[in-house]
């Protein structure tokens, strides 16, 4: 086996296994942000919306959806927490990668 084949058997696992991971981190503060599914949102008030996105193929290698969602949920709370809001909720489906959320403030 010569030294390029090495390093491909490598790599592969390892971009293949990244493609998988979670990059985007939750901020300081931002870990108290809900992510709304289908609560009432009637005693909150819209603060205002965000798209937020992230890479969805590396190279040519798909991302775990799960991954991609997660991240996605994670960027609107850091974007809903940086703007006042204490509530992110999806207005529709993940597509390509981004998302729009509307970001609220919610008597608690």
């Amino acid at each position: 086996m010569n030294a390029a084949m090495k390093q491909c058997l490598i790599l592969v696992p390892m971009v293949l296994l990244s493609a998988c991971s979670d990059f985007v981190q939750v901020k300081p503060g931002a870990e108290s942000v809900n992510i709304a599914t289908f609560e009432n949102l009637s005693d909150c008030v819209l603060f205002g919306s965000v798209q937020v996105s992230v890479l969805n193929k590396l190279g040519p290698i798909s991302r775990d959806p799960l991954a991609i969602e997660n991240e996605l949920n994670t960027l609107a709370k850091n974007s809903a927490f940086a703007s006042g809001g204490d509530t992110a909720k999806a207005t529709g489906p993940v597509k390509d990668g981004a998302r729009d959320f509307n970001i609220y403030k919610c008597k608690k």
